[in-house]
């Protein structure tokens, strides 16, 4: 059985481009953590100007009230009911969105801000140049003479990288030169590009830790359902993901500060394509699943977003993640909570992806039901789009792939700017976070260049 799976975007513009818009502002106790636990040179004042500057140029704003509706306006009902403090409608960088609701496949009206749309084309009208169907394999590197520069044995010159068609096949090699490289591929790729480079060995013939690939999280994502009476229409003039409700780690939930106080959980209302959910739905036969499909109209979606531990690990094939021993009565709380909202917000039955058919018909079935051998057992399968880590960023040489500027710790004129840098999870949709330290990064890269 799978236990996790992890879905990312391959294409131009990146995962960016065919995601939620969720534009959640990076937890103020997640960045306080990353400078006290790993050294970092960082701090959320800092990220600051960088967030409002990302913030003036998507266009983040609330989804209107308007467009509150299917699971979303189902999972407002149902926190209401449950008294649950802190919920309230996304943030989500898209304009005059109207609400067709599949966002994962591409904004066919052109409507949300992304990388595609935005920042790419700025990048171009000030020189850039992008190359589609473009796969970078590994780095071009010479050693440094003598001890190196400041730690780093070796230089960046440049990348190998391939020409492919349409099907991924090569069709040319190619060389691009450069003093300074950014990599900016993701979770798997760059720890990959790095691995292929033979970073790793380099770290390691020093007396470092590996690193590379080490400290992955997913927020163990999970999603699942609730079959209601009445039609919710879940596609109906509404985001994907257009409210939420949070969990912070403290007793008493009324007293929390999203300023001092670490995230738990999120749970947020979903949206999937009818091909996606066709897949996650419990399958006993194929009459049952006809039947669960046909009251797609009836159907609520909520996903999880949990703060996991970075007890993951990428591979050069693949990745290796289980949730954290310690993570798991936390998950399943979430768990339970989700189910709660859903029956309080007037569902008759509650059900999961999971490797057996897992359906709760009553409220008392929650507890029953839900219950800390089933997670331990990974019944229940994460499937997230949110990877993390990778080249995790830090004030330890020895520890880290790449410092508070995404400036690699082992080649020189190296950076790595995307979500592989995140140190922790996060606890919130990263998108975000990442925009506002591409940017951070970058600032600091022309400063190298004044220099």
């Amino acid at each position: 059985t799978v236990s996790a799976a992890v879905v990312t975007g391959k294409l131009v513009g990146g995962s960016a481009t065919m995601n939620h818009a969720l534009a959640f502002e990076p937890p103020r106790p997640v960045i306080r953590d990353w400078r006290d636990l790993y050294g970092a040179d960082l701090d959320y004042d800092d990220l600051e100007p960088h967030l409002t500057a990302i913030h003036k140029l998507l266009r983040i704003a609330p989804v209107p009230e308007s467009q509150i509706s299917g699971s979303n306006l189902a999972l407002r009902r149902g926190v209401q009911a449950l008294g649950l403090p802190h919920h309230g409608p996304a943030q989500r960088n898209a304009h005059q969105c109207i609400g067709c609701g599949f966002c994962d496949l591409g904004c066919r009206y052109n409507r949300k801000l992304t990388p595609l749309n935005m920042v790419l084309p700025l990048a171009a009208r000030h020189g850039a140049q992008v190359l589609a169907n473009c796969r970078v394999d590994q780095l071009l590197l010479e050693t440094l003479p003598d001890d190196g520069r400041a730690g780093r044995t070796h230089r960046v010159t440049g990348v190998v990288a391939h020409l492919t068609d349409a099907r991924g096949r090569d069709r040319q090699r190619v060389e691009i030169r450069a003093r300074r490289v950014v990599l900016a591929a993701g979770p798997f790729a760059s720890p990959r590009i790095l691995m292929q480079s033979g970073v790793p060995g380099q770290r390691l013939a020093k007396g470092s830790e590996r690193a590379v690939g080490e400290r992955f999280s997913t927020h163990a994502t999970t999603t699942f359902f609730a079959d209601f009476d009445e039609a919710l229409y879940p596609s109906a003039a509404t985001p994907p993901m257009g409210y939420f409700v949070k969990k912070y780690e403290v007793e008493d939930q009324t007293g929390a500060d999203p300023a001092r106080d670490h995230v738990r959980y999120a749970l947020e209302g979903l949206l999937s394509h009818p091909l996606a959910i066709a897949q996650l739905v419990p399958y006993e036969s194929a009459e049952s699943h006809f039947a669960f499909m046909r009251r797609l109209n009836q159907t609520m979606t909520l996903a999880v977003m949990f703060r996991d531990r970075p007890v993951g690990r990428v591979t050069a094939r693949g990745f290796e993640y289980a949730l954290a021993e310690e993570d798991q009565p936390g998950w399943l709380d979430a768990l339970r909570t989700g189910a709660r909202v859903m029956f309080a917000a007037g569902a008759r039955r509650v059900f999961f992806n999971s490797h057996r058919p897992l359906i709760l018909n009553r409220p008392a079935d929650i507890d029953a039901m839900l219950t800390a051998d089933l997670v331990r057992q990974e019944r229940i399968q994460i499937t997230s789009g949110h990877p993390m880590g990778g080249c995790a960023l830090g004030g330890n040489p020895k520890r880290d792939v790449v410092d508070s500027r995404g400036r690699s710790w082992d080649v020189d004129g190296l950076y790595v700017a995307d979500s592989s840098i995140l140190p922790t999870s996060l606890g919130v949709n990263p998108c975000y976070t990442v925009y506002a330290l591409g940017r951070y990064i970058a600032q600091g890269i022309v400063e190298d260049m004044r220099t």
